[in-house]
């Protein structure tokens, strides 16, 4: 399909997305490169990154998987969710929806017990709390495209998010909370629009919090697969 017809709110999810993970592996000094309209890790990726990534929709499964091979097992950001690698050893990890929402009028302020992480300390904290400890190097303290949000309930760290500015839009992901309980999406959309007050938001979300961020404001605009390999050499 042209770029011309495709949707562009998930086109500009993908573009975040994708942006997020070349922030992400030049932090950890990780090497990738774009081959016959894949993005690929050229090595190891971080923690929860696949190690491949379309980036337009009907491309050949078997060059796909022979792009995104790797001795370990790994897995492929299907994007447009249309790639069948189930013929090439792989299988579906999770599907998520492609998300987008655009901020109707007036500035918002950001809601109380939200902030930005701005310290080592904070940072870890949110990285134990999320469970996603060596993900995020303190290097992403220093990159102004990228705020890394919390919030605090009675001085203890209950949930958290990150946003990345692009070119033309805000991806969100990582959003999390400590407990079981439903966390606020409108909360969540307020304290990013916060920071980036005219931005349209991208990202996926899936189970519960896709429902939660459809009710907040944001509209469904695509799917996307995640597979994984079934290597077991190490």
């Amino acid at each position: 399909m042209p770029a011309s017809g495709r949707d562009q709110r998930l086109v500009a999810g993908i573009a975040a997305s994708r942006r997020w993970y070349e922030m992400t592996f030049a932090l950890h000094g990780k090497a990738f490169a774009q081959r016959d309209d894949i993005w690929v890790s050229l090595v190891e990726p971080p923690p929860f990154h696949s190690s491949a990534m379309t980036l337009r929709p009907s491309l050949d499964p078997g060059v796909v998987a022979a792009v995104a091979a790797r001795p370990h097992d790994h897995s492929v950001s299907d994007t447009f969710a249309d790639v069948a690698l189930d013929q090439h050893g792989y299988q579906v990890f999770f599907e998520a929806t492609w998300v987008h929402a655009s901020k109707r009028g007036g500035r918002i302020t950001r809601p109380p017990g939200w902030t930005v992480v701005d310290s080592v300390a904070a940072l870890d904290a949110w990285s134990i709390a999320h469970d996603y400890v060596g993900v995020l190097p303190a290097g992403v303290l220093a990159l102004p495209e990228v705020d890394i949000l919390a919030r605090y309930d009675d001085g203890q760290m209950s949930a958290g998010a990150v946003v990345h500015a692009t070119d033309s839009t805000v991806g969100l992901s990582n959003v999390w909370a400590l407990t079981d309980d439903e966390l606020d999406w409108a909360e969540v959309l307020a304290a990013t629009w916060s920071l980036h007050p005219d931005a349209d938001l991208v990202g996926y979300e899936r189970g519960r919090d896709l429902t939660s961020a459809l009710g907040a404001g944001f509209t469904g605009v695509g799917t996307h697969r995640v597979w994984a390999s079934s290597a077991t050499e190490r």
